[in-house]
């Protein structure tokens, strides 16, 4: 049987994040704030976050919450993290348009699926831009829970193949490496003496 469609606004609540300016910032500041730069490009989120004063500008749903979808607004990419432990106090900046689940996603397939979506982009004069209007819209085919949870298992099982190969290659790069300088020395030094 096929996974019903439904908008993405049937699967989560959605809306942008914060407008900090640079004078927010604070290192005593009492939020921490998500950046672009805070998130690596495998979705993990970095700590420590730099802090900011905003009073109360801040609503107590645009705090994050754990398993809450960070989806970028615009840039090259618009990848989407599933935080699935957000520290205390902290918000995302408007680069970012936060997805909260419902009960009928589970967030981390919700972000999986974003990743490999067609998401409607749009192109300004010098970045890609994603639009909260046109983003409500999109379909996401969402299957049973279970089959979601295996779709993430799998997913991270992808992910860790891909890791260990990733250092496999690069232990091999340093190996061969050093035997060639290795190599290399043995012939000067053979040379000298």
């Amino acid at each position: 049987m096929d996974a019903p469609v439904v908008p993405l606004e049937g699967c989560c609540t959605l809306w942008t994040g914060v407008l900090v300016h640079r004078e927010d910032f604070d290192e005593n500041g009492e939020i921490g704030v998500v950046q672009i730069r805070d998130i690596d490009a495998e979705g993990r989120l970095l700590t420590p976050l730099d802090r900011v004063r905003l009073g109360s500008g801040v609503s107590e749903r645009q705090f994050l919450r754990d398993g809450d979808v960070l989806l970028k607004g615009r840039g090259s990419r618009m990848t989407a993290a599933h935080i699935e432990k957000a520290p205390a106090g902290t918000i995302a900046t408007s680069a970012y348009f936060v997805l909260r689940a419902k009960s009928n996603v589970l967030p981390g397939f919700l972000a999986w699926y974003l990743n490999n979506a067609r998401l409607p982009v749009m192109q300004s004069m010098t970045m890609k831009l994603l639009h909260l209007k046109d983003l409500r819209g999109v379909p996401v085919h969402l299957p049973e829970i279970e089959v979601q949870q295996q779709v993430i298992d799998a997913h991270r099982l992808i992910e860790e193949a891909r890791r260990l190969s990733d250092r496999y290659h690069r232990r091999i790069g340093q190996l061969l490496r050093g035997a060639v300088f290795n190599s290399a020395v043995n012939r000067v030094g053979g040379r000298q003496a």
